[in-house]
């Protein structure tokens, strides 16, 4: 369970976030929208330890795992295994069946996976980056706006598809549901 309890955030004068509380309950799904410059990301960042509220505490179960979708792409092997791969952790070195596994819910074919990442467009671009997280299996999983929610349509842990009414998009370009 994460559990924000009456957390304020603010930058110079400019005030994100004044005694906000929540909490995030195993298996419940959550969507976070609000404006541009609101504090969605602030928010994350402070969930995800990069950043602390100026007040209030956020607190995480021993041995939770995160897993941030990062809004930049960034790719640092040549292959789209080698790079689903590296989200793994190090006892799990060699176990390229979840990567397989998750690429291949995610669209990928097995002849894609040989494929340079850099080849593909935008948008299988962000499902290996939310590949590389998914294969970490997560307890949390947070993402931005920038992310095809239909990318989210298979379950990482049985690669079966998710029903559309639960996708929740995150931001403010996504004011409708999204069509399967």
């Amino acid at each position: 369970m994460l559990n924000i309890d009456t957390i304020s955030k603010g930058f110079g004068s400019q005030e994100l976030l004044t005694e906000t509380g929540f909490q995030i309950n195993p298996g419940e799904r959550v969507g976070l929208v609000g404006r541009n410059g609101h504090g969605k990301t602030t928010l994350l960042n402070m969930i995800a330890g990069t950043d602390s509220p100026d007040e209030g505490k956020i607190t995480l179960p021993s041995g939770y795992r995160m897993g941030m979708l990062s809004q930049k792409i960034r790719f640092s092997h040549g292959t789209v295994i080698e790079e689903a791969v590296a989200g793994l952790g190090i006892q799990e070195t060699g176990q390229t069946w979840k990567a397989e596994k998750i690429l291949s819910g995610l669209g990928f074919s097995l002849a894609d996976m040989n494929r340079d990442p850099a080849e593909f467009s935008g948008g299988y671009q962000v499902r290996l980056n939310l590949a590389k997280v998914l294969v970490s299996e997560p307890d949390l999983l947070m993402g931005h706006a920038q992310l095809d929610p239909r990318a989210f349509q298979h379950d990482h842990r049985i690669a079966a598809p998710v029903p559309p009414d639960q996708l929740i998009p995150i931001g403010p370009e996504h004011r409708r549901p999204v069509a399967p």
